[in-house]
């Protein structure tokens, strides 16, 4: 009776693992052998696929920065109707790179440090290229090498060196520098201690001197109560305003992002803010353009656009025509 029993558990254990081999290669069977049945099975349409990917090459191939991004991403991750392919990843990094694109360069970093994106890893040579980027001047280089002298990137945690090295930055008058300063004064990050009117006194002097960023950075933080400064929206819509008025970019995007989302003392009015941007994007003003088009191809939570390819291949061959 004992050996019937023995024998009836084996018969089970053996019908239950066929069973699990036959299940398995069920599913291996049933599994897409290609990218349009996978699409099929998800749900996606193949062909709404091949459109994006192929808007996302074309406005990539006209230097937008958000398309770039997108294809790398979808390069390394197979997203956008991109195949993950680690080769081509590599040979537009490299492109990108040799013609200093700052989103090239930060992968180029990643993939060497971490051998990722078809890279060896190589942690000695990712800092050598981080120091050789710094020597330049190069702004992705400056971030890499501040993410955060701590630990990141072949270095040490050093926050002292941070400072240091902001500090030997803003003294040259590097843009990355002077930024990293102040945000150090305003936050209490990279070794300095929170110092809101040195903050806000860089920050006016450099405003003082038409310096852009500088303006920009006085006017959001007046609106939100950021570096240093009080809030106050009416103020910063009036300061903003007055700059837009005189056709100044950033203040005029400063008033679509206003209107779209009721920031920086304006009222959200999505219409205005479509109209404005519109006649940005007639400018030629990336920023303004990143807003439609990405919103066109890819879709999203931006309110003031919706997806649409029609209206994206159309945007898209307005902005190649220019160009040529």
């Amino acid at each position: 009776m004992k050996t019937i029993k023995i024998l009836q558990v084996a018969f089970l254990l053996r019908l239950t693992n066929f069973l699990c081999l036959i299940t398995a290669a069920f599913i291996l069977i049933s599994m897409p052998c290609n990218f349009a049945a996978a699409a099929a099975i998800d749900g996606i349409d193949e062909e709404e696929l091949i459109r994006k990917s192929a808007l996302i090459d074309g406005f990539a191939d006209l230097g937008h920065e958000w398309a770039i991004l997108k294809k790398l991403e979808g390069l390394t991750r197979g997203q956008y109707g991109y195949e993950r392919n680690n080769v081509v990843a590599r040979e537009f990094i490299e492109m990108l790179a040799l013609q200093g694109n700052e989103i090239g360069i930060g992968y180029k970093i990643v993939g060497i440090y971490e051998g990722r994106y078809g890279y060896a890893r190589d942690r000695n040579a990712a800092r050598d290229f981080i120091e050789m980027l710094v020597a330049l001047g190069n702004k992705a280089g400056i971030d890499r090498k501040l993410m955060e002298l701590e630990g990141l990137y072949a270095y040490a945690r050093d926050r002292n060196a941070a400072r240091d090295f902001i500090e030997r930055l803003a003294a040259q008058r590097n843009e990355a520098g002077i930024n990293y300063k102040i945000e150090g004064l305003t936050g209490g990050h990279y070794g300095y201690a929170i110092d809101h009117n040195a903050a806000r006194e860089l920050n006016d002097t450099l405003a003082r001197e038409g310096n852009e960023i500088a303006i920009n950075r006085k006017i959001v933080g007046i609106a939100l109560g950021k570096y240093g400064y009080e809030k106050n929206p009416d103020q910063a819509r009036q300061l903003n305003e007055r700059l837009a008025n005189q056709h100044n970019e950033r203040a005029s995007l400063n008033k679509v992002k206003g209107l779209t989302f009721g920031e920086c003392g304006y009222d959200e009015d999505h219409a205005a803010a479509r109209e404005l941007n519109d006649m940005l994007v007639d400018f030629h003003i990336n920023e303004a353009i990143k807003h439609k088009a990405q919103q066109l191809v890819l879709g999203g939570v931006h309110p003031i656009y919706t997806q649409d390819l029609f209206a994206a291949e159309e945007l898209l061959s307005q902005l190649s025509g220019s160009y040529i």
